[in-house]
């Protein structure tokens, strides 16, 4: 749903872009699960018990329960013991690249499914503010604030730069257009978004400027400078005899959007040349990527998808493909687990 809403993200390689799509795929999944009546009854129902607060662990916060249950029993590493990941979390934004590629459940690493956690806590949280907005809600108002919520991922989606520092950028459009939705909402997801560190206080007191009207705007993508560009990579490093071209995401240095350090200052993000290295670093060693016969096969112009015949390469998401005189890396499926990958049709 992620690439059909913006397509540039499908190929682009940055950390934060990667962990975006399965912040969105798992808040996707609340927002579905709560078109149904008889969850919005059972949600409502369960305020009573909570204080009024949606943001706590429960049925719909906890993401493919039985799936992660199984999981757990099989490698508990890799899921929670009641869930695969839960939106109520204790998570903060920090740089991914220096994380580790895989950690316990109880902690951060780069890994896409582990990284997204912090992105969807700070959704999860802003939906329980938005519904707090009724102090005794009905089903009709909890539907709205889904309808709400999924307007403004969207709409920030389609707006936001596509630059290394994703989470600051997307975050920032999700404000402003929270505002356009509900005013009440601006401060909800202003505060979620900093309590989690993916914006800093002073991003967001540029934010407030810009929605004030006491300074200018360029957050709307504009010229070519706010897109993802096709780039030379040196590429040695991986066993390659030529530069490895990739698309690497645009400069956020126009961006007003900075997510925070510890200490409460901005960061300042990485470059895109930085940020696309550190996502392929991560693709050659976890074995993601495919070479296929980059002397033979490709120059012959077979691009054929030769993982179907070859178990081994079943889990690879990039593949090494010629265009031209060019070696290029481009996706050809997500890894959604060691066992499993979802091509895009």
């Amino acid at each position: 749903m992620l690439d059909a809403i913006e397509e540039l993200l499908w190929n682009t390689l940055a950390l934060e872009i990667e962990a975006f799509h399965e912040s969105f795929g798992d808040m996707s999944a609340i927002l579905c699960s709560l078109q149904i009546p008889s969850m919005r009854d059972s949600v409502l129902a369960s305020l009573a018990v909570t204080g009024g607060s949606l943001y706590v662990s429960s049925r719909l916060s906890r993401i493919a329960q039985q799936f992660g249950t199984a999981l757990y029993l099989i490698s508990p590493n890799d899921a929670e013991p009641d869930c695969l990941r839960n939106a109520v979390n204790p998570f903060c934004y920090c740089d991914p690249t220096p994380l580790p590629l895989s950690a316990h459940t109880t902690q951060l690493s780069s890994d896409r499914h582990s990284f997204s956690r912090i992105f969807t806590g700070a959704l999860f949280e802003a939906m329980a503010g938005m519904l707090a907005l009724y102090p005794a809600p009905t089903s009709a108002q909890l539907l709205k604030v889904t309808e709400d919520m999924r307007d403004i991922m969207v709409d920030a989606v389609k707006s936001a730069r596509i630059v290394p520092s994703y989470y600051a950028e997307v975050a920032a459009e999700m404000v402003q257009k929270s505002a356009l939705k509900n005013p009440a909402y601006l401060a909800i997801f202003r505060d979620a978004f900093v309590r989690r560190c993916i914006l800093s206080l002073e991003s967001a007191s540029r934010i407030m400027s810009v929605l004030n009207g006491a300074v200018d705007t360029n957050s709307e993508r504009v010229g070519d400078e706010a897109l993802p560009k096709l780039a030379r990579l040196e590429s040695s490093r991986y066993g390659l005899k030529e530069p490895l071209f990739v698309q690497m995401p645009a400069d956020a240095a126009k961006s007003i959007a900075r997510s925070a350090t510890p200490d409460g200052r901005s960061m300042e993000p990485t470059s895109p040349e930085a940020a696309a290295t550190a996502f392929v670093d991560q693709l050659f060693m976890k074995g993601l990527v495919n070479y296929g016969d980059v002397s033979d096969n490709y120059n012959k112009g077979d691009n054929g998808d030769k993982e179907s015949k070859d178990p081994g390469l079943a889990h690879t998401t990039h593949r090494l493909q010629r265009e031209g005189k060019e070696l290029h890396l481009i996706r050809i499926r997500f890894n959604c687990g060691p066992r499993h990958v979802c091509s895009k049709s």
